[in-house]
């Protein structure tokens, strides 16, 4: 088992994909914000865009850090929405 980060976002993506229903799209910006705050160890966009792997996307810096923040700021992607899907499945799972 390789404990790269490409491996860890491709079985993220799996875990997440069968829990959250968003489109593919959300799902792999989801996955790639999710592991850029843990292999930065924080939460400011442009330290997570800089941890970020060329894989995620080919653009410069700043394209990732504008496609990260329009992330956030989508209306789509409610916080309490993915938070019950989450619990969800760890109810099922008990």
């Amino acid at each position: 088992m390789l404990n790269n980060q490409e491996y860890i976002t491709s079985k993220l993506e799996e875990i997440l994909y069968e829990i959250l229903p968003i489109s593919a799209k959300r799902l792999k910006n989801l996955v790639a914000v999710i592991t850029g705050i843990l292999v930065s160890k924080s939460v400011i966009i442009s330290e997570i865009s800089q941890k970020l792997k060329d894989n995620y996307t080919d653009a410069i810096e700043q394209s990732k850090i504008k496609r990260i923040y329009r992330f956030f700021s989508t209306s789509t992607i409610r916080p309490d929405y993915l938070y019950y899907c989450f619990i969800e499945e760890i109810i099922k799972n008990m």
